[in-house]
């Protein structure tokens, strides 16, 4: 998987928010948080308003900008607690044992997803996203309306 729980590490004091938006027809928002850990990898923090308590959704690193059609999920994050709002992971590894540090991250063509479930129809239902890194900077506007569903396998 290539995540831990976010373990009791030393950051470096990097660190970069980014904005999460809220899917087409969701009242919640957020952000998330990245923060460069001692030895170079990335603690990740996603924090939502509007969640319902109760429920865990996926969180997963996709590849490109939220407007990428298909975008394939690079790495699964921890959950996000429905009742807190919360999801908190290390990232050292991409779901192809690729290893990837904060640099990798804060420069690179990346963003995140937080579904509604990890199976059936309600996977391809997206709670938030937002672009991280590179597709940020390139980011034209927080409109809900160009998130697309990602590729399922």
């Amino acid at each position: 998987m290539g995540c831990s729980d976010g373990g009791s590490g030393e950051f470096t004091g990097q660190e970069l928010t980014f904005p999460m938006v809220a899917g087409p027809d969701q009242n919640i928002s957020g952000q998330v948080t990245l923060r460069e850990t001692s030895n170079g990898f990335t603690n990740i923090e996603v924090s939502l308003t509007g969640t319902i308590a109760g429920f865990t959704h996926p969180v997963h690193l996709h590849d490109g900008n939220i407007e990428k059609v298909d975008a394939a999920v690079l790495a699964l994050l921890e959950s996000l607690n429905g009742s807190s709002g919360e999801s908190n992971s290390t990232l050292q590894f991409l779901a192809d044992e690729t290893e990837i540090k904060f640099e990798d991250l804060a420069n690179g063509d990346f963003h995140i997803k937080v579904h509604q479930a990890a199976v059936g129809a309600e996977k391809d239902i997206i709670l938030a996203a937002g672009n991280i890194g590179s597709a940020f900077e390139g980011q034209l506007s927080t409109e809900n309306s160009t998130i697309t569903v990602c590729q399922s396998k």
